[in-house]
């Protein structure tokens, strides 16, 4: 009889295993998606999957270093009257899946950043009202570094 129930105990935990693991590779492929769905970028709303990330955030400094990132997340907003500019200095090496920086505008259009190996700046004028930085990811493996500068009436929203 106890062998019995070892052995069920055993099949019920290899069953709960199996789902589990099948439920993170779900989430991660769902999460994946987004990478070309500019709507859901454009959304107010963080998704994001991380497995193993550091993230370091000082003044105007974040560095981030993660094996698998899939989903959208905000570094930044930014409020601006029309006179704004953002200036991003960054250094990212993705040696896997697929990664992007992205500024969602206040009528939530998408205009792209970053999508290659690359050190390099970006100067960004901002239209009147609330604007996003965001990073996209498709199972990447990155490290990034990136520093942001306001011009102008700029300035970085809390949220």
């Amino acid at each position: 009889m106890k062998k019995s129930i070892k052995t069920l105990l055993i099949f019920i935990l290899t069953i709960f295993l199996s789902f589990t693991l099948m439920g993170c590779s779900y989430l991660s492929e769902k999460k994946g998606e987004v990478y070309n769905d500019n709507h859901e970028i454009a959304s107010g709303e963080d998704s994001a999957l991380f497995i193993k990330s550091v993230e370091n955030n000082m003044g105007n400094n974040k560095s981030l270093r993660f094996s698998s990132f899939s989903g959208v997340k905000t570094l930044w907003k930014i409020e601006s009257q029309g006179n704004g500019k953002v200036i991003l200095d960054y250094d990212i090496e993705v040696t896997e899946g697929d990664f992007k920086i992205v500024l969602v505008t206040p009528d939530k259009e998408i205009v792209e950043i970053y999508e290659k190996d690359i050190v390099d700046n970006k100067e960004l004028k901002l239209e009147s009202g609330k604007s996003q930085i965001k990073m996209v990811g498709n199972k990447a493996k990155a490290k990034i570094k990136i520093n942001i500068n306001y011009e102008g009436d700029a300035k970085t929203k809390k949220f």
